[in-house]
C-alpha cells in the first residue's frame, strides 16, 4: 500500500511539473512572438530611418554655385577675346562661379547642368551638348550644356568656366543662366545684350 500510494503520490508530481513546463512553455512562446514583433517593429523604424537619412545626406551633397560672373564675348581677328555688350558683336557667352565647399558631398567627378534661356524664354540648344535630365522632383528639365568638374569634400571649386556658341546670332535682350546639381536649382544669373 505504501508503494503505491509512494507512486500515486509521484505520479501527481510528474503531472503536476508537465503542467508546469507547459505553462512556461506558452509563457516563452508568448514572450518569443512578442520579441519577434518588437525586432520587426525595430527594422522597419531603422528602414525608415535609413531612408530619410539617405534623402537628408543627399540633399545636403547638393553644390552650390557662388561669385557669378557672366560675360559676352566678342573674338578679334587675332583671336583675342574682348568682353561687349552688343548682341551682334557677341560670339559666345561666358559663364565663370565658384562652387562652395561641400562636408557632405564625396570626392569625384560631379555634373553640372546650364540652362540658357534666350530674351523670348526659348533654351538655347544644339545637338552635340544639349539634353535633358530630372529635377528633384522627377520632372524633366532641358538643359543647354552640361559641365563636369573634378570635387574634393570640404573644399570649394574656383573658378568654373563655361562658354556657350551658338551658330546662329544672339538676339539683343536678357538672356538667363541656371545651373542644376543633383536636380536642384544651385545658382543663376542674366546678361543684357544691346
Amino acid at each position: 500500500k505504501s508503494m503505491m500510494a509512494e507512486l500515486k503520490k509521484d505520479e501527481k508530481l510528474v503531472s503536476s511539473l508537465k503542467n508546469e513546463m507547459a505553462d512556461k512553455v506558452r509563457s516563452f512562446a508568448e514572450k518569443i512572438g512578442i520579441l519577434q514583433s518588437d525586432r520587426d517593429n525595430i527594422v522597419r523604424e531603422r528602414d525608415v530611418l535609413k531612408k530619410k537619412y539617405n534623402e537628408l545626406k543627399d540633399l545636403a551633397s547638393v553644390l552650390h554655385a557662388s561669385n557669378f560672373r557672366l560675360m559676352a564675348l566678342h573674338e578679334k581677328h587675332n583671336g583675342k577675346e574682348r568682353e561687349t555688350r552688343k548682341a551682334r558683336k557677341t560670339d559666345d557667352l561666358r559663364i565663370s562661379f565658384d562652387i562652395d565647399e561641400n562636408r557632405i558631398a564625396e570626392d569625384g567627378t560631379k555634373s553640372l547642368y546650364l540652362s540658357i534661356k534666350d530674351p523670348d524664354g526659348k533654351l538655347l540648344s544644339n545637338a552635340s551638348a544639349s539634353g535633358v535630365v530630372s529635377t528633384s522632383n522627377g520632372s524633366p528639365l532641358n538643359y543647354t550644356i552640361m559641365k563636369q568638374i573634378p570635387l574634393k569634400q570640404d573644399e570649394p571649386v574656383k573658378d568654373v568656366t563655361v562658354d556657350w556658341k551658338q551658330d546662329d546670332d544672339f538676339k539683343k535682350g536678357v538672356y538667363s543662366i541656371a545651373i542644376y546639381n543633383g536636380g536642384y536649382k544651385i545658382g543663376g544669373g542674366d546678361v543684357t545684350l544691346n
